[in-house]
């Protein structure tokens, strides 16, 4: 890492970059050209190089390489979301490619494996569930989306998890309403003796008093 100074011509303001030197090509590039890794440092190659090698490492990826992966990410998705039903397989997600044959379900738009990091794919396969209302898992809930279907797709699911959400919370309150305007009995009946066992105790009691007295 080093520290370069540069100067304004205009207004003679010096400016300090702090650069680091790409190992994949070698340049020397301010730290914003470099992506951030988990631990809080740069990364070894610039942005540039880094995405390359990313798409280069995507593109050898087989057909059953990249719906494997898609797998994975779908049920470690189900996992997160805490979804109900149980996971998806391979052969399932396999099935439904072969179905389509490819293509989007929606628009019917041929659909590509490739990813660009900085730019956007609008065909690019994406595995999307069917029904989002019961947060249902992928399992015989799932469909291949092209990008663009699949973030329009997206607002639709959100308001139908709403709407799912609304009639769960009126369903409450209607429920709240009967109890408040039928509240529970009180359960005095089972505590407090009844009258006609209260007359029997009497009239024993009576009865033992006066026996007593005449002795």
């Amino acid at each position: 890492m080093e520290l370069v100074f540069y100067i304004d011509t205009h207004t003679l303001a010096v400016r300090e970059v702090r650069e680091r030197k790409c190992t994949k090509c070698g340049r020397c590039l301010p730290d914003t050209a470099f992506y951030v890794a988990p631990r809080g440092r740069c990364t070894k190659f610039c942005r540039r190089c880094y995405d390359r090698k990313y798409m280069e490492i995507e593109d050898r990826k087989t057909t059953a390489q990249h719906i494997r992966a898609a797998t994975k990410r779908a049920n470690n998705r189900s996992r997160f979301k805490k979804s109900t039903g149980p996971p998806i397989g391979v052969d399932e997600v396999t099935q439904l490619w072969e179905a389509c044959q490819g293509k989007c379900t929606l628009c019917d738009l041929a659909l590509v494996w490739q990813c660009n990091p900085r730019k956007r794919s609008g065909n690019r396969a994406v595995l999307d569930r069917v029904d989002t209302a019961d947060n249902r898992s992928y399992h015989n809930n799932a469909q291949w989306l092209c990008t663009i279907c699949n973030e329009e797709k997206g607002g639709w699911d959100l308001a139908v998890q709403l709407q799912h959400d609304i009639e769960t919370l009126r369903s409450k309150i209607r429920v709240m309403k009967k109890r408040k305007k039928n509240p529970p009995r009180s359960h005095y009946e089972t505590i407090l003796i009844p009258a006609k066992k209260i007359y029997a105790l009497s009239q024993s009691h009576a009865a033992f008093v006066a026996g007593n007295q005449e002795t």
